[in-house]
């Protein structure tokens, strides 16, 4: 699965919710329901808005170094596996990916060139 794929998929966002803090003015956290280990804090909404794009990519991108799936959102499924599909004749056309899950005899092709 492709980061910008990941980055893409019907989140679950939980917040920005204020959170108590012993000292100083309000701080607010921004997660992900599929994501327990994700989180954004900042000391303004507009702030965690900002961050919470960049943060997801990289929470998502470290499951990726370690060639790992993150949970994915209900209704997403890791593929099983993948293929390449030329899907012209023609010795210069981009072939495409094809991912699969439990049911072999249904395969999702990419409308993107690989």
């Amino acid at each position: 699965m492709r980061l910008d794929d990941l980055i893409q998929m019907p989140w679950s966002w939980l917040g920005p919710t204020e959170v108590p803090v012993d000292e100083g003015g309000p701080c607010y956290e921004l997660r992900i329901a599929e994501l327990p280990d994700f989180f954004v804090a900042g000391e303004t909404r507009e702030e965690v808005y900002a961050e919470a794009p960049e943060a997801l990519r990289s929470f998502l991108l470290s499951y990726l170094e370690r060639n790992e799936v993150p949970p994915l959102p209900g209704g997403w499924e890791r593929p099983a596996w993948r293929v390449w599909i030329r899907t012209s004749e023609s010795p210069t056309a981009e072939p495409r990916l094809a991912e699969t899950t439990a049911n072999p005899r249904w395969v999702k092709l990419s409308t993107q060139a690989v």
